[in-house]
């Protein structure tokens, strides 16, 4: 039961991440939202906002990761697909009201220890997705490439999509995007 407070307060933080940015999470707004007694807090983050903040990011790294399981025989197309369709879900579903958590507390902290633990999700992101692409047909070099742009495409159009509350600018950066890596694994394959 302990255990379950805690998963949802870390749950309820990286939802007010992406939906109301670093300023928006408070212990107070985590309570409100999770419905967890008010004793739990200092129980269960003992070293208070930041130590709860840290385990939101690693949570929503980990969150984004099981979403991004595909077939170890996807193509490289497939894979960034996948990995686009994945935030235009997340944007439409929300009506534009979510975004990313880590880009949130990334965007909003000057906070060394919390920038580290968002770098991390991202070299976490970046590394599944390098993964998935040179199985899917890339060089590994430019997998890895790839997997910087997409992230970075993604987490510049998300900003976008939220201000403009439509979906044009996360197709505008992830078209040219799909359209390199098939150029690039049709590159590769022999005629």
């Amino acid at each position: 039961m302990a255990d379950d407070s805690r998963e949802k307060m870390i749950l309820g933080a990286i939802r007010l991440l992406a939906t109301s940015g670093l300023e928006g999470l408070s212990f107070s707004t985590v309570l409100e939202l999770t419905r967890a007694p008010r004793g739990s807090i200092y129980h269960h983050f003992p070293q208070g906002k930041d130590q709860l903040i840290q385990l939101a990011l690693e949570r929503a790294g980990e969150l984004l990761l099981t979403s991004m399981e595909l077939s170890p025989r996807a193509a490289a197309k497939d894979v960034a697909e996948h990995f686009f369709g994945i935030w235009r879900r997340v944007l439409l579903d929300s009506n534009f009201q979510t975004g990313s958590a880590v880009g949130a507390v990334t965007v909003a902290t000057r906070d060394p220890i919390l920038l580290k633990h968002a770098r991390a999700v991202f070299h976490s992101w970046r590394d599944c997705l390098a993964q998935q692409l040179t199985r899917g047909g890339l060089p590994p070099d430019r997998a890895n490439v790839m997997a910087l742009a997409m992230i970075t495409a993604v987490e510049g159009a998300i900003v976008l999509c939220r201000a403009a509350h439509c979906i044009e600018p996360l197709e505008a950066a992830t078209t040219p995007l799909l359209s390199e890596i098939n150029g690039l694994v049709s590159r590769r394959q022999p005629r």
